[in-house]
């Protein structure tokens, strides 16, 4: 897969999950990513809630499968408690952007 297509769609699910609070700034290639703030303050990860660190997993897991799926048959997504250290609204936002995705892929979650 191609690495901005990844992190511009891994972007796009943080953005989403964190309530428009969030985006990825992509800052290179070989240089990675950061997380900022709708001010462009970037925000280091010593800084990260536990649970905001749950909603960067989570949406770099469902882009690399989103992308992956491009590629290949897509394989189902198998997520196991990944909504505990999310508050109310994220985990409201992170079930509606499951069932989006659920449409076109499978997706069971424990």
């Amino acid at each position: 897969c191609k690495q901005p297509d990844l992190l511009e769609l891994a972007s796009s699910y943080i953005e989403r999950l964190t309530g428009g609070i969030y985006t990825f700034d992509i800052l290179g290639i070989n240089e990675g990513v950061a997380l900022v703030n709708g001010n462009g303050e970037r925000l280091e990860l010593k800084f990260w809630s536990s649970g905001l660190a749950d909603q960067v997993y989570l949406a770099l897991r469902l882009a690399l499968a989103k992308v992956f799926s491009y590629q290949v048959e897509s394989l189902p997504i198998i997520l196991d408690d990944i909504l505990v250290r999310f508050d109310e609204n994220r985990q409201r936002s992170a079930l509606e952007l499951l069932a989006e995705l659920g449409k076109n892929q499978q997706i069971w979650l424990f």
